[in-house]
């Protein structure tokens, strides 16, 4: 009988190794760095744009965005100009967890973006942020939700998404900390009573204080070590995703193959390009040329009007 391989998977979204090999050298990720010393590690190239509906949905899919059909966070609604948010049944291509479902093996997933509405899969499956809300929707089986909430009082998906929050680093820092404790209690609760063949689990929380707190002030500091980094919320956020990941290799010790994956990548951009706002910005600049020459041809023959008079 074959011996079936069992594979874990966690995902530190928008993580980067700009940060990590930094930090990693200072002694202060200690889990990844035993990872990347008895595993492989490097810099791969993210999708075009590296943004998080594309980038996950090819990981999932092994597909371009050509294929699998989710490029961005919205798409136009047919025959107008409205907009309307994307999710995953929008999603063209199947995922590694249909295919492994179909094949008779089992699968659990917890908060991978662009998973919603969760798929039937063999197994469970907790939907990500693309998820209206925090309740059984986000939830296959969906009575899977009434377990979760009875054991952890809620599935936090939200809870520290900077979206609608005032700044406030000490109430973000205390969100982070309290969904990424509920993602990781669930991770291995979940992990050890519905064994899996694959399980893949995703902390957000990398990506959103990138976004918050990664300038490149903040860049050079971790890059240099420079006094007093380490208290800054991107370092500790960081630390506090590598002792989850430690947290869980303990409960996923009985599966041979484990990852750590990322999937958009933030870092440093030494250039940006908006095509819609050069294209927007040059047509303006057309528009007030033109009005510019139309303006002086009124004045002139408003000029040889008065002289006419």
């Amino acid at each position: 009988m074959e011996e079936k391989r069992k594979v874990v998977v966690i995902g530190l979204d928008g993580a980067t190794l700009d940060v990590i090999e930094p930090l990693v050298k200072r002694g202060k990720l200690p889990n990844l760095k035993r990872i990347m010393e008895s595993g492989v590690s490097g810099k791969l190239q993210s999708t075009i744009h590296p943004i998080t509906p594309q980038a996950w949905s090819s990981f999932l899919t092994g597909k371009n965005a050509g294929k699998h059909g989710i490029f961005d966070f919205t798409a136009r609604k047919d025959g107008a100009y409205d907009v309307h948010f994307v999710n995953a049944s929008m999603r063209r291509a199947d995922t590694i967890f249909s295919i492994l479902s179909g094949a008779g093996r089992k699968v659990g997933a917890i908060c991978i973006p662009f998973t919603f509405p969760p798929e039937p899969v063999n197994g469970f499956m907790l939907s990500g942020l693309d998820s209206p809300a925090e309740d059984s929707r986000a939830v296959y089986p969906e009575e899977l939700y009434e377990e979760i909430k009875k054991e952890f009082g809620q599935y936090y998906i939200h809870l520290a998404s900077p979206v609608g929050r005032k700044v406030d680093e000490k109430s973000f820092w205390r969100d982070i900390q309290k969904e990424d404790e509920n993602r990781a209690a669930i991770s291995a609760y979940l992990m050890k009573k519905y064994p899996c063949d694959l399980f893949i689990t995703v902390f957000n929380n990398t990506d959103r204080v990138q976004h918050q707190h990664l300038d490149e002030e903040t860049f050079n500091a971790v890059q240099s070590g420079a006094a007093g980094i380490d208290e800054n919320l991107l370092v500790r956020t960081y630390e506090n995703s590598d002792a989850h990941i430690g947290a869980l290799q303990v409960g996923a010790a009985s599966a041979p193959n484990r990852a750590v994956g990322r999937g958009h990548l933030l870092g440093q951009a030494n250039a940006d390009l908006c095509a819609s706002r050069f294209w927007q910005d040059d047509v303006a600049q057309r528009v007030d040329k033109q009005k510019g020459k139309e303006q002086g041809r009124y004045a002139q023959s408003k000029k040889y009007r008065n002289a006419g008079a």
